[in-house]
């Protein structure tokens, strides 16, 4: 017959069901003893932030399982206890912090059961700085998505004004400028990739100090399906003639080595696998031509057909999707033919 046994710390409550209290279970009883009564404490289900001069905490529920459940909220500022409160909601909030200060937050839930039991759960514990400090933030959006940035700078304190730069390319040019706190891009593009550097004017929280500045980073990559930034969008040729034309292409991932091109009619008139090489590549950006890092290849366009006559489609694609860029082939033979008879028909005009 199996029977409660409680463990052999007197001021524990534990209990475990043994058969018999054999050396085996009395080994058994006093490890159980001793995870219970250890302080297990964690971060993860903890959010903790500073918005200006406010503190903000944000935690997850535990389970009551019939139990009413409150937390004990412990606050300590440089190792001191400057609050405690017992609540039942997920959040808390200190207004009025300073600027060079660390806190400590401690959540205890408690449970006060039907049998009139008490019982304390595990304790969570994170901390965090009020010293105003930048930092460095990378951040990685799909094509089309819409994203928010938000100056780095951690801390409490009051901004004054906020500037942001848009730096692209490999020479590092400002393409465009922002004098609003935060920085909403619409649905964004490889155009909207690369550095943007935020220098915000401050003054600390709870002090008289003159007003400080900092510059911090937001870096933004952009994933999607390829882009030809550049190639010739129309090209004389010689009908049984051959051609090279160079793609230039800007794409996270790598681009496939297949590329396709198609003609008016849909047909595939050319699908090889070319080799695509990394290099600095062309990007018209805010009404600037700004260097990239991107691919290279040619296309070798081998005995030219009728069929090539037109405007036709290139296509390039990733992991992502694909691309396509219109590229029109004039018949060498017939555009100076039709040059020819303009000329004669200008001739005959002025006559």
């Amino acid at each position: 017959m199996y029977r409660l046994t409680r463990c052999f710390n007197v001021s524990s409550k534990m209990y475990v069901l043994t058969k018999s209290l054999s050396l085996t279970n009395i080994l058994l009883c006093f490890l159980f003893d001793i995870t219970a009564s250890q302080d297990f404490s964690s971060s993860d289900n903890i959010d903790i932030s500073i918005q200006r001069c406010t503190l903000n905490v944000n935690w997850t529920s535990e389970k009551a399982d019939g139990c009413n459940l409150s937390y004990r909220v412990k606050l300590y500022q440089n190792e001191t206890e400057i609050a405690t409160i017992d609540t039942a909601a997920l959040r808390y909030s200190k207004n009025g912090i300073d600027s060079d200060s660390y806190f400590r937050i401690e959540i205890t839930p408690m449970l006060r059961c039907r049998n009139n039991s008490n019982l304390n759960g595990r304790k969570r514990v994170k901390s965090i700085s009020s010293i105003p400090d930048g930092q460095s933030e990378y951040i990685t959006k799909n094509i089309s998505e819409n994203v928010a940035l938000e100056c780095p700078l951690k801390g409490a304190y009051q901004p004054l004004k906020v500037e942001w730069q848009h730096i692209l390319g490999i020479n590092s040019a400002v393409v465009r400028t922002f004098p609003t706190e935060l920085v909403n891009l619409q649905r964004v593009s490889y155009k909207d990739m690369g550095r943007y550097i935020c220098t915000i004017v401050y003054t600390s929280c709870g002090t008289l100090m003159s007003a400080e500045k900092s510059r911090s980073f937001v870096t933004l990559s952009v994933n999607g399906p390829p882009f030809i930034s550049s190639s010739q969008e129309t090209v004389s040729v010689s009908l049984g003639g051959n051609l090279t034309l160079e793609l230039n292409v800007i794409s996270f991932p790598p681009p496939n080595s297949q590329v396709v091109i198609k003609n008016l009619n849909g047909l595939a008139i050319f699908r090889e696998m070319v080799s695509f090489t990394t290099g600095l590549t062309p990007l018209q950006a805010f009404g600037k031509i700004i260097e990239v890092e991107g691919y290279n290849t040619k296309l070798s366009l081998m005995n030219i057909s009728q069929e090539w006559i037109g405007t036709n489609t290139i296509i390039v694609s990733n992991s992502l999707g694909n691309h396509s860029f219109k590229i029109t082939f004039y018949n060498y033979s017939d555009k100076e033919k039709n040059n020819f008879f303009g000329k004669i028909f200008c001739t005959c005009a002025l006559l």
